[in-house]
């Protein structure tokens, strides 16, 4: 991930990672990170649209997480709760 994650950007995101899921390249995977190195900031859009991805990869038993995201990040991660329902390490 690179750049924002927010209402402009979300669905290019979403669609993204549809067309990953939906196309079978997911079988035998276990576990799922997403780099943020990044990612230079992240809106409420952005948010659900995390959310949205860890309830499906949930119901396919597959682990989810984030990887070094900046500051900003963390933070916004931390204060909406994120960070208890998708691990993030820092």
């Amino acid at each position: 991930m690179e750049g924002r994650l927010d209402t402009i950007t979300h669905l290019d995101f979403e669609k993204e990672l549809d067309a990953i899921l939906s196309g079978g390249d997911m079988n035998g995977i276990a576990a799922l990170t997403l780099d943020f190195s990044n990612l230079e900031y992240i809106s409420s859009a952005g948010l659900r649209s995390l959310l949205k991805l860890q309830k499906d990869l949930n119901s396919r038993n597959i682990s989810f997480a984030i990887s070094n995201p900046n500051d900003l990040v963390t933070d916004v991660l931390s204060i909406t709760g994120i960070d208890q329902l998708i691990k993030v390490d820092t």
